[in-house]
């Protein structure tokens, strides 16, 4: 009868416990997002160092002279996020030229920089489904297109200017182009441009 009355008294406490953190566990805040629009694309990065890094890792020209970076928010005034700004919007007009497409037709492409290779690929997992892993599991990749949302997610840790004008250009023939064009085309038109980068 006692262990019957102390049983009873336990699964309250439990119960209040369990909510208490489940509050607790929703009014924390989340991992801190970084935003940077340029004119166009929305980079999401898990901090400003990652956007620093992401265009230590870009070698590529400015746009075209007389085209000004488009910064907005509180990176304008860093010195490397418009070079940061004009390296992205000029990929996006180089893949563009290449492609003999006008790229002022196109909405703004979302590019999410993830750490590395792994955590693109458990992206990658999430979001097309029926993949099967190999012998060793889903193993990496460096970059993928997802039409859904118009997002390319990247490997901080892999990314070059080649990778990106490759989902660029997966990115203006899902958008830019009335014809729909397979898979197996557009593959091969991402390889030419990031050859002719």
């Amino acid at each position: 009868m006692e262990q019957e009355k102390r049983s009873r008294g336990i699964f309250p406490v439990s119960l209040t416990l369990a909510v208490s953190l489940l509050i607790v566990a929703f009014h924390l805040p989340a991992r801190s997002q970084e935003i940077f629009t340029t004119q166009y694309a929305v980079v999401q990065a898990g901090s400003a160092g990652d956007l620093l890094e992401m265009e230590r890792r870009l070698h590529f020209p400015a746009a075209p002279k007389g085209t000004p970076p488009r910064t907005t928010g509180e990176f304008a005034f860093h010195p490397a996020f418009p070079r940061l700004s004009a390296k992205i919007d000029g990929i996006m007009l180089r893949v563009a030229q290449i492609l003999r497409l006008p790229p002022t037709r196109v909405p703004r492409v979302n590019l999410v920089l993830l750490a590395d290779g792994k955590e693109v690929r458990r992206q990658h997992v999430l979001l097309v489904p029926g993949q099967r892993p190999g012998l060793f599991g889903y193993g990496s990749l460096e970059a993928f297109y997802y039409t859904g949302s118009r997002t390319v997610y990247l490997s901080l840790a892999d990314l070059r200017e080649g990778i990106l004008a490759h989902e660029f250009t997966h990115h203006l023939l899902c958008t830019a182009v009335t014809l729909a064009i397979p898979a197996q085309g557009q593959e091969a038109w991402a390889h030419y441009v990031e050859s002719r980068l």
